[in-house]
């Protein structure tokens, strides 16, 4: 009889607990006049910036949280602060982002979705209940918990939207925006696809992927913000270690460019921002600088057929023995040798996987 007693205390103090925790995310939720939820394969923690600024310049208290290269809060001020982890990332930051926007008397949330299986996927979209969930794109990716191709990727994803809100479709597939749409029309969600055009933005200190520019403009235009003051807003983003910019690297004679592709992660973006740098250095050679993940040397295999676009490539990290045989490259033992292979006025793009050198490119001086 004590253990049925004991037990059902422990069932009724958990179900308390249960119900004041829904009480104080409703509360915390109907404090904010916007949320907004940034979802997808590639391209979020950079949109999640240029969506805080576009706020922020509109007058909008707005606090921002991003997941990738280091997790961060981006403050209304738009400092950034590092989120503390006692262990791995855990949905559970969704609700932590509700109770940081009321401390610090936010009316505007900005979160980059940090799930991946589908139940995680339908638990963020129910916390965070966003106004507006951003689809960045739908590149397959997780291939084991989300799924082998766009389509399947869109319906996993499309988990995150609540019932009877707003959904705005980056670059998707024809068949993945149709997943999508179906989706949006079960649940009563609105969809827009993102217009053609991106917002001009001068005097940035990076270069934001022109696929989320035109995400921030379609944004900008759904919510009536003011375009100037946006543009004011995100004038003051701060970028990622991992977002695309040319950096100085200081050789023993002379300086060498590094191209910071390093965070694209798949082969499309990737092949984006190598078209943009042949196009920024038209009359010099391209060095290929391949990082690969030590815990996942086979992902090497994606980048395979870009490898061979360069006649010079260096590689650090390990790579599958019959692609190491079959490609012609240096191997970097560690990233303080790389000025050694290289020489004054090479343009080195940088590609793969940003894992082992973000403190490295945070020593590195932008190229304004």
């Amino acid at each position: 009889m004590n253990n049925l007693l004991i037990a059902l205390i422990s069932f009724l103090v958990f179900f308390c607990g249960l119900a004041i925790e829904r009480s104080l995310l409703k509360k915390r939720r109907k404090k904010l006049r916007i949320a907004v939820q940034v979802n997808g394969t590639r391209g979020k923690s950079e949109t999640v910036r240029l969506v805080h600024g576009a706020l922020r310049g509109n007058g909008y208290r707005v606090l921002g949280k991003t997941t990738g290269t280091v997790p961060l809060w981006i403050l209304p001020d738009g400092r950034h602060e590092e989120i503390k982890r006692n262990g791995p990332a855990n949905i559970q930051e969704q609700y932590k982002a509700l109770r940081e926007a009321e401390r610090l008397d936010c009316d505007a949330v900005v979160v980059e979705c940090m799930a991946i299986r589908p139940e995680m996927q339908l638990a963020s979209g129910r916390i965070i209940d966003a106004d507006l969930t951003i689809i960045t794109n739908t590149y397959p990716d997780h291939i084991e918990e989300i799924g082998a191709t766009e389509e399947e990727t869109a319906r996993v994803l499309a988990l995150s939207i609540p019932a009877g809100k707003k959904c705005l479709a980056g670059s998707l597939s024809e068949k993945a925006l149709e997943e999508l749409g179906r989706k949006c029309e079960r649940i009563g969600a609105e969809l827009s696809a993102v217009n053609g055009s991106e917002i001009e933005i001068d005097e940035l200190s990076f270069r934001p992927h022109p696929e989320n520019l035109k995400l921030v403009n379609s944004f900008v235009e759904l919510f009536g913000l003011d375009s100037q003051k946006a543009i004011e807003g995100m004038r003051e983003t701060k970028p990622d270690v991992g977002s695309f910019r040319y950096m100085r690297l200081p050789l023993e004679s002379g300086t060498a460019i590094i191209s910071n592709a390093f965070a694209a992660n798949d082969m499309r973006s990737t092949l984006q921002l190598l078209e943009i740098t042949r196009r920024d250095f038209s009359d010099r050679e391209i060095v290929g600088f391949f990082n690969s993940r030590d815990d996942r040397p086979d992902r090497a295999l994606v980048f395979e057929p870009l490898m061979r676009q360069f006649g010079r490539l260096i590689v650090r990290g390990p790579v599958p023995y019959r692609m190491g045989k079959q490609i012609n490259h240096l191997k970097l033992k560690d990233i303080e040798s790389l000025k050694a292979l290289l020489k004054d006025g090479d343009i080195v793009f940088g590609f793969g996987n940003i894992r082992g050198l973000v403190n490295w490119l945070n020593g590195l001086e932008v190229v304004e």
